[in-house]
């Protein structure tokens, strides 16, 4: 049996069979689909995705609501009802389009997010279609619309962004971000009182929105157009300047750029990772660095002084999105915190080793070359510190136990400088499948993550840590060869491996034995 969604698809292809898309030739369909497929990224409610690709069918089709209904639900009729203009087909659409515009953003402007949602879907798709001609055509993109000066083009699409912005849940996603930067993009120009575009020079003439420190503007000259707006809009409506505040989304967009450069180190196609939606959050006045799976991915939650803090995101990121990465390839089991604590706290380090490499080829790199000796700087002050050594000084199991519970930064302080020293390329990949080697709620499968991790360096460091415990040693039921070397571990627990005492060792010495067992450094 078909889904909702399939059904719907198959409902608009008929009802668009042979339409167009203005001054191309590009079925019509293509911009219903694009329309359900940036909904889908927002949400997975079938009902809405839905909704999304039939939303034209009443306003240009046949279609009445009454078919809707039946077809498809009372819901999602009322939905597509929802995102539908009173065309007026009695007169020329020219002549009615500003009372229809205004109708739309007054009408939006009440709706709740689910309709707000179907419109961005509706108009992103518009605006990457003009940003597209407009970069083959020109100022002749406008020539093709019933309302063909850009001006008024412009504080539409502009007021129906502060209108999605309005939004809490629309305004933190990548889509109304991405909405808002083609705006800018396609309207941030300057026209005189006759729609000619000016260039910057003779712009100065003309008057425009202040400019304000940290926010965007859409600039243009204010023609007759702006009056004529004023005069079918809402009383109080404030569209003078089309100002985003953009304080917050600038931390987000370099946010989302970082993660970007990271994407390549930390996610890889055979994790199946590649395509994983995140969302990000930052709040500088916070101290919260967390994760959380959401309905289609995760939301990782910073704390940056600001986006362009570029080592502080990278360090937080690479922390965040290494627990993501583990969570995405097991989900089942909620992991063991010590040993995903201090993987996720290596990899936060082990990114600059990536950055380092590759910096004049990052966005960041090419808008400042010189920045990258911040990086080795910071990963050198983190080093510095110094935790308690708790895992590496651990003596027994209830002793681990108590350091899993507890979960504090500085026990794995030190254990994670010593796991970053011992990575060698692909030992992320390596440690991300620890969830796949528990044991139990506390402990490793150690023999079986050894033997399938083909001598990395980097899980045989994690094994050691834990095997050196006593009371901590692979677990019955795996094969290991000395068998009687575990019986021993366990009638001698103030011993480790090595037979050496503890006492004799300080924690540079016991991570040594776990690095070195043979008393031989690794080429």
């Amino acid at each position: 049996m078909k889904t909702l969604l399939e059904r719907a698809m198959e409902f608009a292809r008929m009802k668009h069979e042979g339409q167009i898309r203005k001054g191309t030739t590009i079925p019509y369909f293509t911009h219903v689909m694009e329309a359900m497929e940036i909904v889908s990224r927002i949400t997975k409610n079938e009902e809405l995705r839905a909704a999304a690709v039939l939303h034209d069918t009443l306003e240009d089709t046949d279609t009445t609501k009454e078919e809707l209904i039946e077809a498809f639900g009372q819901c999602v009729a009322d939905l597509v009802a929802a995102e539908s203009e009173n065309k007026r087909k009695d007169q020329p659409e020219g002549e009615t389009w500003l009372i229809r515009k205004s109708e739309t953003i007054e009408h939006l402007r009440e709706a709740d997010t689910d309709i707000k949602m179907i419109a961005l879907g509706d108009k992103l798709s518009n605006v990457r279609a003009m940003t597209r001609d407009y970069k083959v055509i020109g100022e002749k993109l406008w020539e093709k619309f019933n309302e063909k000066d850009p001006v008024k083009q412009g504080m539409y699409y502009g007021l129906l962004a502060n209108v999605f912005g309005e939004d809490e849940t629309l305004r933190k996603t990548p889509e109304y971000r991405e909405y808002v930067e083609l705006c800018a993009a396609l309207f941030g120009k300057t026209y005189d009182g006759d729609g000619k575009l000016l260039d910057e020079n003779e712009a100065e003439e003309g008057e425009t929105a202040e400019d304000s420190e940290g926010e965007l503007q859409i600039r243009f000259f204010f023609s007759d157009a702006v009056d004529e707006l004023r005069s079918v809009l809402p009383e109080g409506t404030h569209f003078d300047a089309l100002i985003f505040d953009r304080t917050e989304d600038e931390d987000i967009q370099e946010i989302q750029k970082m993660a970007a450069t990271l994407d390549a180190f930390l996610r890889t196609e055979d994790t199946g990772f590649t395509d994983v939606h995140m969302q990000f959050i930052n709040d500088p006045d916070s101290d919260d660095v967390s994760w959380r799976r959401t309905e289609d991915g995760y939301a990782l939650h910073l704390c940056a002084e600001s986006g362009k803090n570029w080592c502080q995101v990278a360090y937080q990121l690479g922390y965040l999105m290494m627990h993501c990465l583990i969570d995405h390839l097991n989900k089942d089991t909620e992991g063991i915190s010590w040993a995903e604590e201090l993987i996720c706290e290596t990899a936060a380090l082990e990114v600059f080793s990536y950055l380092s490499a590759y910096w004049n080829d990052t966005p960041f790199g090419q808008e400042d070359p010189e920045y990258a000796k911040h990086l080795n700087e910071y990963v050198s002050d983190c080093l510095s510190d110094q935790g308690t050594s708790a895992l590496l000084r651990c003596r027994d199991k209830e002793e681990l136990k108590t350091i899993n519970e507890r979960n504090l930064f500085d026990d794995r302080l030190d254990e994670s400088h010593d796991l970053y020293r011992a990575m060698c390329p692909g030992d992320l990949q390596n440690l991300a499948q620890v969830r796949k080697y528990e044991a139990d709620d506390l402990l490793l499968d150690t023999h079986c993550w050894h033997s399938l991790s083909f001598g990395s360096r980097a899980v045989d460091y994690i094994c050691r840590l834990q095997e050196r415990i006593p009371g901590c040693e692979i677990p019955e039921g795996t094969t290991r060869e000395n068998r009687e070397d575990m019986k021993e571990e366990h009638d001698n627990p103030e011993e480790n491996d090595s037979g050496i005492e503890y006492d004799d060792l300080n924690e540079f010495d016991i991570m040594e034995q776990i690095l070195h067992p043979d008393g031989r450094e690794n080429e």
